[in-house]
């Protein structure tokens, strides 16, 4: 795997060289937007933005990496997702962990037919896109202290791959009926969730929880 680490001093690559790399990783001290080149890297699995304090934005021309399968924003300044990364069609996990700028997630995530881990523990997200229900290959949906979500919604019933969700520490406020559909279901954390005040009986449906 041919391995890009970038920074502001960092020149876009010839088209031999965008052709043969696979991971990018972008320095902490970067600052600014990232290069719209970036949506050239046609053989790009793994882009890691962790910890980029100064990225707000990505540029739409993600819509380019069509190898990309995994992708973390985690503790980075990130504001707000492009439409584009809905075309992600190859996108296995995505992190957005401890995005404290990032306040929701575009209904484009229906194109992410891949994705199979999406983290969003500790962002400032207020809900999830009813078009969640849509992405039928997600194992693992992590919403931990995220505070300023209330609810999830009812479309919840289309995630028939999903093992583990945690909503522990958030300020959830009611689950869903259709929460017992979730027949692959084996985790789910309500930890500290002091705002619920009761289960829905269809969580008898939920025939392969374990914890």
């Amino acid at each position: 795997m041919k391995c890009l680490k970038i920074n502001n001093a960092t020149e876009a690559p010839s088209d031999k060289e965008m052709k043969s790399i696979e991971s990018v990783i972008v320095c902490y001290s970067f600052a600014g937007e990232l290069p719209a080149w970036i949506g050239q890297l046609s053989s790009l699995k793994e882009l890691l933005l962790r910890g980029c304090n100064e990225l707000t934005s990505i540029p739409d021309t993600l819509a380019g990496l069509t190898s990309l399968e995994k992708m973390d924003l985690s503790f980075s300044s990130i504001k707000s997702l492009p439409p584009s990364i809905g075309q992600l069609s190859s996108l296995k996990e995505l992190s957005l962990s401890a995005c404290w700028r990032l306040t929701g997630i575009p209904g484009t995530l229906t194109g992410l037919k891949s994705l199979e881990k999406m983290h969003l523990s500790s962002s400032s997200i207020s809900s999830l896109p009813p078009s969640i229900g849509q992405l039928s290959s997600l194992k693992e949906l992590l919403l931990r202290d995220c505070k300023k979500v209330t609810s999830i919604p009812d479309t919840l019933a289309g995630l028939t791959s999903l093992e583990k969700m945690d909503l522990s520490r958030s300020s959830i406020a009611s689950l869903p009926p259709s929460i017992g559909q979730l027949s692959s279901l084996k985790e789910l954390s309500l930890r500290r969730c002091e705002k619920l005040t009761s289960i829905p009986n269809t969580l008898a449906g939920l025939t392969s929880l374990e914890k």
